[in-house]
């Protein structure tokens, strides 16, 4: 019988902490997994207290074992409730639809 070899599944983390030594936290959700060139690629979307203001971002990146590199990233600042949804809502589409981000072309680079 043939083996097929399914890809592992992504990995996804949640983590809230407090922003250096400030009273402003952050809360942040992402998704990492493993290219098939063997780069690691994170995507995920951030909301942190900066005093009256909430800052909303959006990210996605790539890396190995020597670091890693922001290839798409959005931010935005609001101090209204229905804005900061609303921003978490369009950066959490923008993200998930640069799929491409996870495929990587023939000749090993990213097809982003």
């Amino acid at each position: 019988m043939r083996q097929v070899h399914k890809p592992p599944l992504p990995q996804i983390g949640f983590r809230i902490y407090q922003v250096a030594d400030s009273s402003d936290a952050m809360v942040t959700v992402w998704v990492g997994a493993t290219r098939s060139d063997g780069n690691d690629v994170n995507w995920g979307v951030s909301v942190q207290t900066d005093g009256d203001t909430l800052l909303v971002t959006g990210e996605i990146s790539v890396g190995d074992d020597l670091g890693s590199c922001k290839i798409f990233s959005l931010s935005d600042r609001s101090t209204d409730a229905a804005r900061t949804a609303e921003l978490v809502r369009h950066f959490a589409q923008e993200i998930c639809a640069r799929r491409e981000c996870l495929e990587t072309t023939e000749a090993g680079g990213a097809s982003a």
